[in-house]
């Protein structure tokens, strides 16, 4: 399954960090709203609890962002 997004974009030196628990980009809306960092690293250990895998994908800040979720078939 893929999703892409309209949103900021992912820099590619975030990139690396974006399932990490509590990571968030050093953007003033995601630190202003409270938010814990938490969602990403949630959707990657689900996945992997399923045997599957999950990637972003980003050309940078001011593009969009790509997830992409790989489910093994039962």
């Amino acid at each position: 399954m893929e999703v892409s997004d309209t949103g900021k974009g992912i820099s590619p030196e975030f990139l690396p960090y974006v399932f990490d628990r509590f990571q968030q980009a050093d953007l003033v809306d995601t630190r202003s709203n409270n938010r814990s960092g938490l969602g990403l690293s949630i959707v990657r250990y689900l996945v992997e609890a399923h045997c599957g895998a999950v990637r972003a994908e980003s050309a940078g800040l001011g593009k969009r962002a790509t997830f992409t979720v790989s489910l093994p078939l039962i």
